[in-house]
């Protein structure tokens, strides 16, 4: 175990070897006590955002590979993720979904290792939020910013879970560095940006960018040596 964390923390902070880009990349690393837990990075180009959210559980690493289209008033209206188990032998059960953006509703298209379905919600100006994937609270706050807001409600949305109810969740901004949704306190930029936060054990934090291909594979490789795949 301990030759595993070390690997973990070691691939944390590789530098990053990435083909220059159009934009500059938000990356987000989240830790629980000395294990890396979670990775996540994202590039906007124009209102069309594309990141990978991963996370690390030995001994599987869990790939969302998402897109999310904004609106001009910065809402988002369509949201697609692609799920993959890299190093695991069998395909997980659900292979991608798309969710559809209304203003009172959402539309969501699900599909599965043998089949696919749709389901509709009701839910108000709806943001992505799948587990500890930040880019939607990111660009709600952002959002909130620009409209000068200090204190408002943000709907969440866990877009894979179709029986989960979205969330209405109080939004309060305190000077220029801090937020609040709900009781969970988020340091954040002047623009709304999130700097890091607290949630239980976890920590998460922003980092400079990161070579997700190079992490992912290094911590494929690491966990083929985890004792439940021996």
């Amino acid at each position: 175990m301990r030759s595993l964390r070390s690997a973990a923390l070691a691939f944390a902070v590789l530098p990053c070897r990435l083909a220059s880009q159009a934009a500059t990349p938000t990356a987000f690393v989240t830790t629980t006590g000395k294990d890396t837990f979670c990775l996540e990075q994202y590039t906007r180009t124009g209102n069309v955002i594309s990141g990978t959210w991963v996370v690390l559980h030995a001994p599987g690493v869990f790939v969302h590979d998402y897109h999310i289209t904004l609106g001009s008033d910065g809402l988002p209206t369509r949201y697609s993720m692609k799920y993959t188990t890299p190093g695991s032998s069998t395909p997980p059960s659900l292979d991608s979904l798309v969710v559809t953006y209304g203003r009172d509703s959402a539309s969501l298209f699900f599909v599965m290792r043998d089949s696919s379905f749709t389901q509709r919600i009701a839910m108000h100006e709806g943001f992505p939020l799948l587990g500890q994937s930040f880019v939607g609270v990111e660009l709600a706050l952002i959002r909130l910013r620009r409209m000068h807001v200090d204190s408002s409600t943000i709907t969440l949305h866990p877009p894979s879970e179709p029986t989960k109810p979205a969330i209405a969740a109080p939004v309060t901004f305190v000077g220029g560095d801090s937020a609040f949704i709900g009781a969970a306190h988020i340091r954040v930029a002047p623009d709304g940006t999130i700097l890091g936060l607290r949630f239980g054990p976890s920590e998460l934090r922003r980092v400079p960018s990161l070579d997700m291909p190079a992490l992912i594979d290094g911590f494929v490789k690491s966990f083929a040596q985890h004792p439940s795949r021996q």
